[in-house]
């Protein structure tokens, strides 16, 4: 992600600039015809100032006014006369020399704007390719990205699948193992205890047949055919059942077992909370949602942070480009108003000049009529025109090169709030990203610390469950020890183990087991009695703990 953010800004920023050239570019292109227009006028209103006409009209009057006028004053020098007309070419030289010159400066003016267009749209050529660089760049390597991250994804995915599978193929394994080791045990338990209860018969069996053989050899007979076959019945009937119970229970197991696989495959949350004895694996499982959790969540506020970037540099993008389109309408108004006043005050100019020749041509006919001081005093006021047409020419030149420096610091301006639009922009997309960091790390922080408390929760619970457990185990040998008999045959010291299978109501399933024997069978059938005796027995209201730990409940009987 922070790849593809240095990738954006560039993209962005080259943008903006085509942008700008773009609108530059429209804009002189809006203001140059103006511009030719008003030069072309200017020189052919500056053509159309014929003063050819003065030069050949002039001496004609004057060779022709003056003759009468030399004959009446008795013919006036030759010598004044070439002055008139030398001072008469001179001037004519002038008005060349400043056609000349005006006509340089327009031959200028459309060279430079020819440089100008030139150098302008090689500029945004460069612009142009720079941007498509930059952006299939960016492209590639948001696509270079993307194939990371899902690549990245997938083999966590796969990764998790592996061990889901691995947990449910070893717990299936456990479980099996431990439902064979059970069948097992049960059987070698039963094996003992009917070992051991045919050796205790056969002993009774002998004691009573040794007892009773003065008294009554056939009755005893009998009796111990009687006692055969009941045992044998009972033997039986004993076997029977603990045959049905153990294929049901096997049955049960399995079909649980199954079931529960079935349900860890379909569901991985049901798997982890079958599995969750092994503190380790629900463990990791838990870190891996956290780190899931954390990505899902990082990759949203980056997506955040970059929507929320562009959004910004969208917004300063539009005002960037109001402020410069603003900028420009003014720029093109002021424009537009400066070459009105400047096209006026040149018609003014050529006006005044054009009045100023005709007073001039007035003032040359009539100076032609009047004596030579006249003539002096008219060439005096030509020098003076000279000079003042001099001083207005240079103030002219000082406006334009004002003007051009007033254009340069509008642009200078534009450049620099453009500069200080995208200087804020940056620190405002700056800002967003630091806050969207200091929110991820918050957040990672907060899920860490709710991990921990889940892990504390659960270590409460277990340890809970295990103080029901306790508690419920010592209720039950209580109850037991208080519902037993002592047999005369009982000594202090002596324990038996047994195994029972309980209802949810606590009652007793089936005939109660005497695992490992106390050595004496009185002893144990008094215990086994005693149980029988006690249900039902206290057991947890918990479904989920007495499934667990009191369904096949094991205990040492030991009475104090």
């Amino acid at each position: 992600m922070a790849k593809q953010n240095r990738f954006l800004w560039p993209l962005a920023l080259a943008v903006a600039l085509h942008l700008i050239l773009i609108s530059l570019f429209a804009i002189s292109f809006v203001t140059k015809p103006a511009q030719d227009s008003i030069q072309q006028a200017d020189i052919i209103q500056a053509q159309t100032i014929d003063l050819s006409n003065l030069k050949t009209n002039k001496p004609a009057k004057s060779s022709t006014k003056p003759e009468p006028k030399a004959v009446e004053e008795n013919n006036e020098p030759a010598e004044d006369i070439e002055k008139t007309a030398l001072a008469k070419v001179v001037k004519q030289q002038e008005i060349d020399t400043q056609r000349r010159e005006v006509a340089e400066k327009a031959a200028e003016k459309a060279a430079q704007d020819k440089v100008e267009a030139a150098k302008k749209a090689q500029a945004e050529k460069l612009v142009k390719e720079k941007v498509a660089a930059e952006k299939a760049e960016a492209e590639k390597a948001v696509a270079n990205q993307k194939a990371a991250e899902k690549a990245a994804q997938d083999k966590a995915e796969a990764v998790k699948k592996a061990q889901a599978e691995k947990l449910v193929k070893e717990k299936v394994a456990a479980e099996k193992a431990e439902a064979e080791e059970a069948v097992a045990n049960q059987k070698a338990a039963e094996k003992a205890a009917q070992d051991k209860a045919e050796a205790v018969k056969k002993a009774q069996a002998e004691k009573l047949v040794k007892e009773k053989v003065a008294a009554d050899k056939a009755e005893a007979e009998k009796a111990v055919a009687n006692q055969k076959a009941a045992e044998k019945a009972a033997q039986d009937k004993a076997e029977a059942v603990k045959k049905a119970q153990a294929e049901k229970l096997v049955k049960e197991k399995v079909a649980a077992d199954k079931a529960e696989a079935e349900k860890a495959v379909a569901n991985q949350k049901a798997a982890e909370k079958a599995a969750q004895d092994k503190a380790e694996a629900v463990k990791k499982a838990q870190a891996e949602k956290l780190v899931k959790e954390k990505v899902a969540a990082d990759k949203a506020e980056a997506e955040k942070a970059v929507a929320n970037q562009k959004a910004a540099e969208k917004a300063a993008q539009d005002k960037a480009e109001a402020v410069k389109k603003a900028q420009a309408e003014k720029l093109v108004k002021e424009k537009v108003a400066a070459d009105k006043a400047e096209a006026e005050k040149a018609l003014a100019n050529q006006k005044a000049a054009e009045k100023a020749a005709q007073d001039k041509a007035e003032a040359a006919k009539k100076a032609q009529a009047e004596k030579l001081a006249k003539e002096k005093a008219a060439a005096e006021k030509a020098a003076q025109d000279k000079a003042e047409a001099a001083k207005k020419a240079a103030a002219e030149k000082a406006a334009e090169e004002k003007a051009e420096a007033a254009k340069k610091a509008a642009a200078d301006k534009l450049t620099a709030e453009k500069a200080a639009a995208e200087k804020a922009a940056q620190a405002k997309a700056e800002a967003d990203k630091l806050a969207a960091e200091k929110a991820a790390q918050e957040k990672a922080e907060a899920a860490k610390q709710a991990a921990e408390n889940a892990a504390a929760e659960k270590a409460a619970a277990a340890k809970a469950a295990q103080g029901a457990i306790d508690e419920a185990k010592n209720a039950i040998k209580k109850k037991v020890n208080r519902s037993w008999i002592r047999p005369p045959t009982a000594s202090l010291g002596m324990k038996c183990t047994i195994q029972v299978r309980l209802s949810s109501q606590g009652e007793v399933l089936g005939e109660p087991q005497v695992l490992t024997s106390s050595g004496d069978e009185i002893f144990d059938s008094s215990a086994v009695n005693a149980v029988l005796k006690a249900q039902p027995l206290p057991v947890p209201a918990d479904k989920e703990l007495f499934a667990k730990d009191f369904r096949s409940f094991t205990f040492t009987f030991e009475p104090k």
